[in-house]
């Protein structure tokens, strides 16, 4: 069984904060677009903002 989306987004954004490189040009390497990095970093903050609310 392979991982959920939010499970790859989440190890994607924390392998990018890793890195140390630049959002765009960590996204291009990837083969993905700075538009929907930034769709799943925002939804991923609301919800552990939300959880930790919880």
């Amino acid at each position: 069984m392979g991982i959920s989306k939010m499970e790859y987004w989440k190890a994607l954004i924390s392998e990018w904060q890793g890195s140390g490189e630049p959002r765009e040009y960590f996204c291009k390497s990837k083969g993905g677009t700075v538009s929907t990095f930034s769709y799943w970093r925002t939804k991923l903050k609301k919800l552990d903002n939300a959880q930790v609310g919880a």
